[in-house]
């Protein structure tokens, strides 16, 4: 995650924007594995990724994580 002095200021935004630009027009698709209690779900769900039905797998911290993905095509 991003250091305190620099969450809100839109680096991950600007980020995932410039990821998903690139990858159009030559990936089907992105997909990322995060923890359910992950902040970041709803930024990912913003640029429309969504959460594979039954990926959910208990992770070594002992919350969950899921599989998002983001169709490009």
């Amino acid at each position: 995650g991003a250091l305190p002095a620099y969450r809100g200021q839109g680096a991950g935004t600007a980020l995932l924007e410039a990821l998903i630009q690139h990858a159009r027009g030559t990936y089907a698709g992105l997909s990322l594995s995060v923890r359910d209690s992950n902040p970041a779900v709803r930024l990912y769900e913003r640029f429309g990724f969504h959460k594979v039905p039954g990926s959910e797998v208990r992770n070594r911290v002992g919350g969950y994580s899921c599989t998002m993905v983001l169709h490009l095509a």
